[in-house]
């Protein structure tokens, strides 16, 4: 198995996957549908889904038939999947660990200094977090949200090898 093959049939796989999501997931009646659990939704979504698998499928069996990947290769790339799951997902818990104590610190800042937060908002006199220096502030935003966008891409790093892995895993 090449890494050519890898991205050939990362291609073909994931090719109709963003107009699929943009259609039933990323919509607003793609929320009403999630929260109200709408059954005409679900059907469709596990219908598509069901489909794209079939796909894959047919994919890698064309792929072992024509001796370009074996079996046994695709169970070793499933465990480095696997394996590099795992990883994301404790970095993932660690982000949140992180962007929490961020906050946490941020709130619980006692400086007695005026800020651009409280100039703003004078409101928030009696907010911890409007004492805090305007750098900090500042720096606080920029760090958590850095964190929820390396979030972001963990979680879609994740959810694109768990779809890999559950091709792999119909295969055999």
């Amino acid at each position: 198995m090449t890494n050519e093959f890898l991205k050939v049939f990362q291609k073909q796989y994931f090719k109709g996957s963003k107009e699929i999501n943009n259609r039933t997931l990323y919509t607003a009646k793609g929320l009403i549908d999630r929260i109200f659990k709408r059954e005409a939704f679900l059907s469709e979504l596990s219908i598509t889904e069901s489909l794209r698998i079939q796909y894959g499928v047919g994919l890698l069996k064309y792929s072992i038939a024509n001796k370009e990947v074996t079996a046994e290769q695709l169970k070793h790339y499933k465990g480095g999947l696997k394996t590099i799951n795992a990883k994301l997902k404790h970095r993932s818990d660690f982000l949140v660990l992180t962007s929490g104590s961020l906050v946490v610190f941020g709130l619980t800042s006692r400086s007695g200094k005026s800020s651009v937060l409280l100039d703003t908002f004078p409101t928030l006199e009696a907010s911890p977090i409007a004492h805090a220096p305007y750098y900090f502030v500042l720096g606080m935003f920029c760090l958590i949200g850095l964190t929820l966008i390396e979030r972001a891409s963990v979680l879609y790093l994740i959810a694109r090898n768990e779809e890999t892995i559950n091709v792999i895993d119909s295969v055999s």
